[in-house]
């Protein structure tokens, strides 16, 4: 069986988001792994503060000029301003092949409340789930609490737009669920509280390709074996 060929991959890593240091911690990992691969690695941090920088130096991102002449860009960030859509349309505008899902299944997937919205229309069976902005919640935070005590104990509490474990909640009696969204909302203007769900948790892994976000033309899709977590 003939080897890959390398490739020179652009790992982005860091972010806006309070996820940094998880995305930087993950962002070593996978350089170790393409470097172990043979593959060469171009590392680019995002700073806090959104600014992109490679080797130390500020990085001038040029539509349709790709980014540090990478093959592929392999996106490593967490949260806002990395999973959800807008670093996979800078790429877009970058011209520059990349790993994950394109813009549009990014943005969705990342806001929890407006996917399982999609779920609930498309009637696909999930548990049962509150979406609260922080306005609603500093207007009306008993309305919410008394709202969220209908879907029972135990929940999870979680901001809408984050993973990672952060701002994460699981609640077991009511007099913990004010502090619990209290925190949440100290990470993200949008939570959401769903019912704990019972039974075995099985993960599919699913690896498609397309010529471009835009495109319609997939390619053949491989999925992993399914495995029990």
């Amino acid at each position: 069986m003939s080897q890959s060929p390398a490739l020179t991959v652009a790992v982005l890593s860091g972010g806006r988001s309070s996820e940094h240091n998880v995305s930087l911690s993950s962002g070593q990992a996978v350089r170790e792994g393409l470097d172990a691969a043979g593959h060469q690695v171009r590392t680019v941090l995002i700073a806090k503060d959104g600014v992109w920088s490679h080797d130390g130096e500020e990085l001038s991102l040029r539509p349709g000029h790709g980014l540090l002449d990478a093959d592929v860009v392999f996106p490593v960030l967490h949260g806002p301003f990395g999973e959800d859509g807008t670093v996979q349309g800078a790429l877009e505008t970058l011209d520059v092949a990349y790993v994950g899902a394109g813009v549009a299944a990014s943005a969705l997937c990342m806001n929890k409340v407006m996917f399982k919205d999609l779920m609930s229309a498309a009637g696909i069976p999930q548990v049962d789930y509150l979406g609260v902005s922080a306005e609603r919640w500093h207007s009306d935070s008993d309305g919410v609490i008394e709202e969220v005590s209908q879907l029972g104990l135990p929940v999870f509490v979680k901001p809408a737009h984050l993973g990672s474990s952060v701002g994460i909640a699981k609640v077991t009696a009511a007099e913990q669920m004010r502090g619990a969204l209290t925190d949440a909302f100290e990470h993200d203007a949008l939570v959401i509280v769903e019912a704990m769900a019972l039974g075995i948790e099985i993960e599919c892994a699913v690896l498609g390709l397309r010529t471009g976000e835009r495109s319609d033309l997939d390619g053949p899709a491989l999925a992993s074996q399914p495995g029990q977590i």
